[in-house]
């Protein structure tokens, strides 16, 4: 279980991807410990998956662990930075999340933070549609609750880009795509492009019904 919101910093501790890539820069504020975003390195997702996201939900309305240069690609209608810390607020409408990796305060995976966060969202009803975007970790103990989505497990590395639009390198990990919403097919239909679409509990339910 992950602390209140307000004890977590939106960036990661260690280094990951986020709406960037997250730096150990350590600040202290109002006893809290915060960590800050290295703007010398950022990678960033690029647009080829923004704009199956964009086709998929029909806009972005929220991103919220984001920054300005993000969002020349994702260009949602509203966003958080690392200084607003998205895990303080709500997060209506259609959501894209790509959260900080690495650790945060009391040694928790950012990943499994925010996305438990989103899950809360959404089942809340206050997120209408989310694409998450995070490691294709499947052994972790954080991904668990995403198999109750559509996942969809990229056949390849993506390629993050800079500031500049550039490809970095670095990345040694597989992703995964998980979509809350009720477009299940259209995402499987449109997501194939890049991978392999999976709903681990749609695919329980027809087994269940054919044994039973």
């Amino acid at each position: 279980m992950c602390p209140k919101a307000k004890h977590l910093a939106a960036p990661a501790k260690e280094p990951g991807q986020g709406a960037g890539l997250w730096a150990e820069d350590t600040v202290r504020g109002e006893g809290l410990e915060h960590y800050a975003m290295s703007r010398s390195k950022e990678w960033y997702t690029p647009a080829r998956y923004l704009q199956l996201i964009r086709a998929l939900m029909g806009g972005i309305d929220l991103d919220p662990a984001s920054c300005s240069v993000a969002q020349r690609t994702v260009q949602a209608t509203r966003y958080f930075t690392a200084d607003d810390n998205g895990l303080a607020h709500p997060w209506p409408g259609r959501v894209f999340l790509n959260p900080p990796y690495g650790r945060g305060v009391g040694g928790l995976s950012n990943q499994g933070c925010w996305s438990h966060r989103l899950i809360e969202q959404y089942e809340q009803g206050i997120t209408t549609q989310a694409v998450l975007l995070v490691t294709a970790a499947t052994s972790e103990k954080w991904f668990q609750p995403l198999w109750a989505y559509p996942v969809c497990f990229t056949d390849h590395r993506i390629a993050f880009v800079d500031a500049h639009g550039h490809k970095v390198r670095g990345n040694t990990k597989g992703a995964a795509f998980v979509y809350m919403g009720n477009e299940k097919e259209r995402f499987a239909e449109l997501f194939s492009a890049v991978g392999t679409p999976v709903f681990a509990a749609g695919l329980w339910a027809k087994q269940r019904v054919a044994v039973g």
